[in-house]
């Protein structure tokens, strides 16, 4: 038998909860669903994490100018086990403080995977069984998923997303950016330190190299940002004309974000017409 919601929300991203919360404010009965953790994407595996990281790198840079203010720091080491530590505490207060907000607002939270039954019911498999859950709305929040390339398919550990990027418990000598995108410029390239943050991370000046494979219009070289990147550590490749062999510890896949849904995303929306 099926507990009537007056709200269910499918995603507990950046979409998902505040809906949910907006919702419980104007006094719906609401359920949040969610898969993986509250938050999202955004703030578990994307700008959270790395906005942290290029924290790290900034604070690093600071520190290897400070004898410019008559500061004398030696010995610099990058522990990269303690800064994703570090890292993960920061997304953990901030996924704590969702549920919070969620708790606070009287939004139910059940961790689990909807898939449409009808237009008025979904089924949420979570860890203790099938729950059977009747709506009068319902709000898909389900964001994006990274996608992979017919010739680079993710295996998580050479051939990685941008969530596999940011866990590195080493830093690469040599990465491969695919990918001139908001999430490729990012991780490659640091606009407040104008590099990589895995490059700012480095102990020695050569010891990390990063190529990013990029498709940009002449227009975008001028006016957009590759006409800053700088030379060094960081190459940038534009249309290559004739196959390039390059030769790299990782290969970071970071091509435009795949929305979830269909059913691989754990429902069917042509089917249910929902």
């Amino acid at each position: 038998m099926a507990r009537t919601v007056e709200v269910v929300v499918i995603g507990a991203g950046p979409g998902g909860y505040p809906a949910a919360i907006r919702a419980a404010q104007l006094q719906k009965r609401v359920v949040l669903v969610e898969r993986d953790r509250l938050g999202g994407e955004c703030l578990n595996y994307g700008c959270i994490p790395s906005k942290s990281l290029i924290h790290a790198a900034n604070v690093l840079d600071s520190a290897r100018k400070a004898e410019e203010y008559g500061i004398d720091i030696t010995d610099i080491h990058v522990d990269m086990h303690r800064l994703q530590a570090w890292k993960g505490g920061v997304v953990e207060r901030l996924t704590s403080g969702v549920g919070q907000l969620c708790k606070g607002n009287g939004v139910e939270v059940l961790h689990g995977e909807a898939a449409f039954a009808s237009p008025s019911e979904v089924r949420v498999k979570t860890s203790g069984g099938e729950e059977a859950i009747a709506f009068g709305s319902a709000i898909i929040a389900t964001g994006g998923r990274p996608t992979d390339l017919p010739a680079f398919r993710f295996d998580g550990k050479r051939i990685i997303s941008t969530k596999e990027a940011l866990e590195l418990e080493e830093i690469p000598k040599r990465l491969l950016v695919i990918g001139g995108g908001v999430s490729g410029l990012e991780l490659d390239h640091d606009a407040l330190v104008r590099r990589p943050p895995f490059v700012a991370l480095r102990i020695e000046p050569t010891d990390v190299e990063v190529i990013t494979l990029a498709r940009v219009r002449a227009r975008e070289l001028h006016h957009g940002v590759p006409r800053h990147l700088v030379p060094g550590p960081i190459e940038v490749v534009h249309q290559p004309l004739a196959p390039v062999r390059l030769e790299h510890h990782h290969v970071l896949v970071a091509g435009p974000a795949r929305a979830q849904g269909g059913q691989q995303g754990g429902f069917d929306l042509v089917q249910t017409q929902v």
